[in-house]
């Protein structure tokens, strides 16, 4: 078989691109999603919401709400890959972290009300977490982490989410991260606290019973297209799994670079569409050599030319 085409939903980096979120935020058929968010989310809320407000009042989105961003944040994606696929012949595809949800409406895994629905609730259950902290973690030189750093922080107990071979996010009670921080400044190790939950840790774990219990309210079915896990490294078949797969990976790392790496060698994919809207592993993913040969394209540069032609978005 050919070369292959891999669509690539991102996760939590997104909330931190501001500028691109509001961009994309402008754009007609994005405008009409986030107004449908918007009427799901008042069942959940029980007020007026109107989310493309929230992200044209608010300079700093997930400051602001970072809840209101995550649910604003997987509207933008199932905008843009409903938009994409009427361009593109979707083959493989594969999320990282908060990009599943996305994944899994556009794969028919989930309809969009049902997406918004377990955001909001999973939102509400984050709330009782320990605090915590998910950190990024790099060497102090900005190189590739050594078999001795990944050893040493292994030996910690945490669990590294890798995005490359010098980017990572480990996640903990606060308490934990706090002095790892400290004694990775020792093994030339940067890390710094990004977010206020720990994700993709065992800090999540006494959550896990109560998300298993959630998703029985709502119905999984079968993906449209092959889905490819960065938890499990694995093919998903099955629509239980897919959500299985989501609550497995509050509490295990994200293996983004291990997983994109299978997919180049193993599948023979050579061309990546991002669908944003941030754009920060797909730069990091071409920092490396092992990708070498791979195209990356933005889902921003295949539709801007097409966005330009329309008209511009309500009250703009």
């Amino acid at each position: 078989m050919g070369p292959k085409t891999a669509i690539l939903f991102p996760g939590l980096d997104a909330v931190f691109v501001t500028a691109k979120l509001k961009e994309w935020a402008e754009v007609p058929y994005v405008q009409s999603k986030l107004n449908e968010a918007s009427r799901i989310l008042e069942e959940a809320t029980e007020q007026k919401e109107d989310l493309l407000a929230f992200v044209r009042e608010n300079r700093r989105l997930h400051i602001a709400d970072f809840d209101r961003t995550l649910v604003v944040l997987t509207t933008l994606q199932v905008a843009i890959a409903e938009k994409l696929k009427e361009e593109i012949s979707v083959e493989l595809v594969v999320g990282c972290s908060h990009g599943d949800i996305a994944r899994n409406v556009v794969c028919g895994v989930l309809d969009f009300q049902s997406a918004i629905e377990i955001l909001w609730a999973f939102a509400e259950l984050r709330k009782i977490c320990p605090p915590g902290y998910t950190a990024s973690v790099r060497s102090s030189e900005g190189v590739a982490f050594s078999k001795k750093q990944k050893d040493w922080l292994l030996s910690t107990g945490a669990k590294l989410s890798t995005w490359s071979e010098s980017h990572g996010t480990i996640g903990g009670e606060a308490s934990f991260i706090e002095k790892i921080s400290k004694e990775g400044k020792e093994k030339s190790l940067k890390i710094k606290a990004i977010l206020p939950y720990p994700v993709h840790s065992d800090a999540m774990s006494s959550l896990v019973d109560q998300m298993l219990s959630l998703g029985k309210a709502w119905d999984f079915k079968a993906p449209h297209y092959k889905v490819f896990s960065s938890i499990w490294l694995k093919y998903i078949e099955a629509g239980d799994e897919c959500f299985e797969e989501g609550v497995a990976g509050a509490v295990s790392p994200v293996k983004w670079a291990e997983a994109l790496h299978f997919l180049h060698v193993d599948e023979s994919v050579d061309t990546f569409i991002n669908i944003g809207p941030s754009n920060t592993l797909t730069g990091w993913l071409l920092e490396s050599e092992k990708f070498k040969d791979v195209k990356v394209i933005e889902a921003w540069e295949m539709l801007m030319e097409k966005v330009k032609k329309e008209p511009l978005g309500e009250n703009a």
